[in-house]
């Protein structure tokens, strides 16, 4: 059993049935066949499910959950702290929650309003105002970590100006140096007041004269050889020291003449919540900490040596099955799996990326790509460890970040159109092949099938550009082209008409909640929606042998194309991994078609390489050939750093059409515009 718990729709999933039957089982309440209670209850002692904790929880008025609140995530200091928090919480089965405010206008409200999701708050001094903390208090226990809150508000603070001191000390009678310049902004910090007056008076307990005015970090220059990135240099406070060498060269180096360079420059941080340089040290282009240069091929001949692998969800719990035939092909290697469940994940990865404790491979979301690539952790694919053409290509493109690949497709997932076929036989309608055929379709379901609602679609809110691009890519649009954003041609706003029309005609509905879409399916109420493949599970289980044979599947519509979302999942290895080559031959090995078959008969996960689509249920079953055949024509979303944050623009564009608040043509001029100035990210 793995070292963490699935959640509720992980165990549905592993049992191949839907999130309300497992609820129904753990609680003991509803009508479930016996057949299917064995397979529920089976998966929930397999894998140590326990959902009675957060039951009481609720019960009691209690979340299980306490927050923290950063202004941000680069550097080592917050890793560590959110590490130690997180192992405190989980002794006590708590789970934890992270914001990072950056400084934004309206992340005092953003706070408030995690307050009520939390048992209490931990927030660190400067991420939010005082009077938020005050309305805090009268909410939730809240501690301020390193600053200064309110009287009446807890705080844990540390010595800043004796710690510096110190350091400073230090640098200057135990090592010789002679001038040491401080880098930050007093004014921009109380930590950074106080560090630099701890760096004065260092100066004056040695009876040195006191420094100069410090230096803010954009105004740092240090000599190109030693490739210090300064470009990425954060305005919190370093020491940058000089030693010099007694060779009597004068004071000053002077530049191009090599014999006379004795000044030696480095960075030292200060001890005390000091945070460094983001990524210092990870050079985009070079090797991580095993010292193997990224990209370049890897070594023949068979895996050894030890790797540590995190993975999510369902997958992660079964990961440690072909894990096993991996080690028994190469009895050298050894693989530590660590699984997790998703929601935990990002977080999680983003933690240790910052504090460069991250795993030799790891599962990564198709969507994040863009933006754990940026910050330099990830190891580019090495050349010739895959056949890229032997992918789907929407699967591989989501690996690709500024035309360079960082990982490689594990399992993937597309959009198909679920819908009642006997309401269609009685409406008299044909699968949708286009636009025009869709309105039509979802019509006749609706006057001549009997259904309330010819077709679910989303009408805003999170995730729904997954439903609507695929209608934008159909009309030719995109979301960017050659860097740029372009989301306001008039090929998206013919998508966005299309998309609203639906909602307009009375045949999708703007009010229906997304749980009730299922059971509305089974009734007979919904004609049509579109979903995934995890859906065919749902149905079957949920509708049983009333619904057997009245349900299909449809390709989307064809306009300019026919194409499709796809998701899923990649695999990437890290920079600092400590044994690149078999890190990189374990991921070669899980995209093997042999593996893939067997992660799908594991977890019913859809193989990201098309040869394994050629055997076995994949072949044989037409609803699985149906999503196979959508997997030659789907996208995925730009792989840009900011890619959460312009997926919002897009949500919320489609809810303010939907429900008339814009319409199409303001609308995507609006998208352009916040996407543009949210950027890239790059």
């Amino acid at each position: 059993m793995s070292n963490s718990r699935l959640t509720v729709r992980e165990i549905a999933r592993l049992a191949g049935v839907s999130v309300a039957t497992v609820s129904r089982v753990s609680n003991g309440t509803g009508q479930v066949s016996e057949e299917t209670r064995r397979r529920v209850l089976r998966a929930i002692e397999e894998h140590g499910y326990q959902p009675d904790h957060l039951g009481r929880a609720l019960a009691a008025r209690r979340h299980g959950a306490v927050g923290l609140v950063f202004p941000g995530l680069s550097g080592p200091y917050f890793s560590e702290l959110i590490q130690g928090f997180e192992s405190e919480a989980v002794k006590t089965r708590t789970s934890v929650h992270i914001l990072c405010t950056h400084l934004r206008a309206d992340s005092d409200a953003e706070v408030i309003e995690m307050a009520h999701r939390v048992d209490g708050l931990a927030v660190l001094g400067g991420a939010v105002s005082h009077d938020t903390i005050e309305e805090l208090a009268t909410m939730r226990p809240i501690v301020v970590l390193a600053g200064d809150g309110p009287a009446r508000v807890p705080a844990v603070r540390v010595d800043n100006t004796a710690a510096t001191a110190a350091l400073t000390r230090h640098l200057l009678a135990d090592h010789s140096l002679r001038r040491l310049e401080f880098v930050g902004d007093p004014n921009g910090s109380p930590d950074v007041t106080e560090r630099w007056a701890g760096f004065r008076q260092a100066h004056r307990d040695l009876g040195l004269p006191l420094p100069r005015a410090p230096r803010h970090p954009r105004q740092l220059r240090l000599p190109h050889e030693h490739h210090t990135h300064t470009h990425r240099l954060t305005p919190h406070p370093q020491i940058a020291p000089q030693r010099h060498e007694p060779s009597g060269v004068g004071d000053h180096p002077k530049e191009g003449k090599a014999m006379k360079k004795h000044w030696r420059y480095a960075t030292a941080l200060v001890a005390a919540l000091a945070l460094g340089v983001t990524g210092c040290g990870r050079d985009d282009g070079g090797s991580g900490s095993g010292g193997q240069p990224a990209g370049k091929e890897i070594a023949e001949g068979k895996a050894k040596g030890e790797i540590t692998v995190w993975a999510m969800g369902a997958e992660g719990e079964k990961l440690t099955a072909l894990a096993a035939e991996f080690t028994k092909e190469n009895p050298e290697a050894k693989v530590n799996v660590t699984s997790f469940p998703f929601d935990a994940a990002h977080d999680k990865i983003a933690t240790a990326i910052a504090g460069r404790q991250t795993p030799d491979v790891s599962m990564m979301g198709t969507t994040w790509m863009g933006e754990f690539a940026k910050t330099g952790a990830l190891d580019p694919t090495p050349d010739g460890i895959v056949d890229k053409s032997k992918f789907f290509e929407g699967a591989w493109n989501t690996t690709v970040v500024n035309s360079t690949s960082y990982g490689v497709p594990w399992y993937v997932e597309t959009r198909l159109i679920f819908h009642r076929s006997d309401l269609a036989a009685k409406a008299g309608v044909q699968k949708p092949t286009n636009w025009q055929g869709l309105t039509d379709f979802a019509k006749g379901m609706k006057d001549r099938g009997g259904a309330k609602w010819g077709i679910y679609l989303q009408p805003g809110g999170t995730g729904s550009w997954q439903t609507f691009m695929p209608f934008a890519w159909q009309a030719g649009a995109d979301i960017m082209r050659d860097g740029t954003f372009t989301l306001d041609t008039p090929e998206m706003q013919k998508a966005l008409e299309c998309y609203s029309s639906f909602f307009k005609q009375g045949l999708a509905s703007a009010q229906l909640a997304p749980e009730a879409v299922g059971p509305g399916f089974i009734k007979g109420e919904v004609g049509a929606f579109v979903s995934g493949p995890w859906h065919m599970g749902i149905l079957r289980e949920d509708g049983g042998a009333a619904l057997e044979g009245k349900w299909d599947v449809a390709q989307m519509p064809r306009e300019k194309a026919g194409t499709s979302f796809i998701g899923g999942s990649d695999l990437v290895v890290y920079k600092d991994s400590k044994n690149r080559d078999t890190a990189w031959k374990f991921v070669q090995f899980l995209t093997t078609p042999a593996a893939q078959q067997k992660l799908y008969d594991l977890v019913g996960s859809l193989p990201s390489v098309q040869e394994a689509w050629q055997s076995g249920k994949l072949a044989d079953d037409p609803l699985l050939k149906a999503f196979g055949q959508q997997l030659k024509d789907a996208k995925s979303a730009p792989a840009i750093a900011t890619w959460e944050q312009v997926a919002d623009v897009i949500d919320d564009g489609i809810e303010r059409v939907v429900r008339g608040v814009s319409d199409p043509a303001t609308a995507t001029k609006e998208m352009q515009a916040k996407a543009s100035s949210i950027g890239t990210g790059s």
